[in-house]
């Protein structure tokens, strides 16, 4: 065999490694774009399923909480032709008055009033904002019992009811009025003048009845009695700023919010709630396009996201929650028992926990509740009927105080929406 020269020994060389790089770049097998193993590629399917297929409602119930445990207080005077509300609100007057005069401290009980202001803070997010809307306070005629007044009764408890003489609250005198504008802040003054400082100071002051001007609704997030104090023992002319919180509150409304059949309900003064059974163990497309495959079930399949779609509908008259209603979603163990089934796990997904919209309608409004992670978990322990609780509200254990006054509510025949990817390798037989 002749002896290749230097050059023809270098080529020889050069081809295994030529070999290799046409190896590593070309699949014998495929060609064209890259495929993943498994024989084709990953395919991500929506299917959105009518609640005839995976639904069946329980009910919707009402009354966990009242006016007497909301935040805030209301008032409201034919709001939407439906909606009357009155604030009510008794303070506890200071019995002596701590001030400080040439560096020294002082107390004095025998102090004076020269006036006196109320001054409301407005939740403007849970107030119907549009135009001025005049605040009128009066004197209470009749005393109330802060925890169990209604529209009817000053008192209603299991051994005493007392009617109001007047429904809403018993009125005396005009004790003063102010107007408040949105544009002019979130604070609106009553002013009220020494005499009637006077009258409202004594412990058996019933209190005072906070109205409102035709077609308005305002929540008040806080109330203070704002006084000019003359202290009895100063040394010259001084007048001390004293800041009363109100020692009882309440609101009474008419009507009681209405629960329109056919639809669910969720949060409001009453903190109404839906509870509702599902069957996620859907037959799946196997497939994309028309073409006829066998289906596939969601354990055999990547779950991306699995939601609730809900469409808001119209809140009754008087009760819409006018701000953004926060959403949650608990699990149900034992829906049988109706409004008294206990709540058990928070079902949304926990980087959506709080899940929040406006109920303010526009054409296909939709509110998506995620309940992916919960939906993943089931379906590894083929686990797929749960039954589940919607509140209007931050969750209960939070210890967050916020709920909406309007009722929120939806149409009765949600859907389910799934997105899944198919298995990139075939399952076999």
């Amino acid at each position: 065999m002749p002896f290749l020269n230097v050059r023809a020994r270098a080529v020889l060389a050069l081809l295994p490694l030529l070999a290799a790089a046409a190896c590593k770049d070309t699949t014998p097998t495929l060609s064209g774009d890259e495929f993943f193993p498994g024989g084709g590629r990953p395919v991500t399917l929506e299917a959105i399923i009518p609640a005839s297929q995976f639904l069946q409602t329980i009910g919707s119930f009402a009354g966990f909480e009242s006016g007497h445990t909301f935040p805030e207080q209301l008032v409201a005077n034919q709001y939407q032709g439906v909606l009357n509300a009155h604030a009510l609100d008794r303070f506890g007057f200071p019995d002596s008055l701590v001030f400080s005069q040439d560096g020294s401290s002082k107390t004095d009980t025998l102090f004076g009033v020269r006036s006196a202001r109320l001054v409301l803070t407005i939740d403007t997010l849970g107030s119907a904002l549009a135009g001025s809307t005049t605040i009128q306070a009066f004197e209470l005629a009749q005393r109330y019992d802060a925890l169990t007044a209604t529209w009817d009764s000053a008192f209603n408890t299991d051994s005493t009811r007392v009617l109001w003489t007047q429904p809403g609250g018993t009125v005396g005198a005009l004790l003063g009025q102010g107007t408040y504008t949105h544009a002019a802040g979130d604070s609106v003054v009553i002013a009220l003048d020494s005499a009637t400082a006077a009258r409202i100071r004594p412990d058996s002051f019933p209190g005072v009845l906070l109205a409102v001007n035709s077609g308005k609704r305002l929540q008040i997030a806080s109330t203070v009695l704002r006084l000019a104090a003359r202290p009895s023992n100063a040394v010259r002319d001084t007048t001390i700023t004293v800041n009363v919180n109100a020692s009882e509150q309440a609101f009474v409304f008419t009507p009681q919010p209405p629960t329109p059949a056919g639809s669910w309900l969720a949060g409001g003064v009453t903190a109404a709630r839906t509870l509702f059974s599902v069957d996620l163990d859907q037959p799946l497309p196997g497939c994309a396009g028309p073409t006829a495959c066998a289906t596939v079930r969601l354990k055999d399949v990547q779950l991306n996201r699995v939601s609730l779609l809900l469409k808001p509908l119209p809140s009754p008259a008087g009760f819409d929650p006018l701000r953004p209603v926060t959403l949650t979603l608990w699990t149900v163990d034992e829906p049988e028992l109706g409004r008294r089934a206990p709540l058990q796990q928070l079902a949304i997904d926990a980087d959506l926990a709080q899940n929040s919209f406006v109920n303010q309608l526009v054409a296909d409004t939709v509110v998506e509740l995620p309940i992916t992670l919960l939906a993943r978990q089931r379906a590894q322990l083929d686990s797929l009927q749960l039954s589940f609780a919607l509140l209007g509200q931050t969750p209960p254990v939070s210890g967050a105080s916020f709920r909406s006054f309007g009722l929120s509510r939806f149409d009765a025949l949600p859907r389910l929406r799934i997105v899944y990817t198919l298995p990139t390798r075939p399952q076999l037989p």
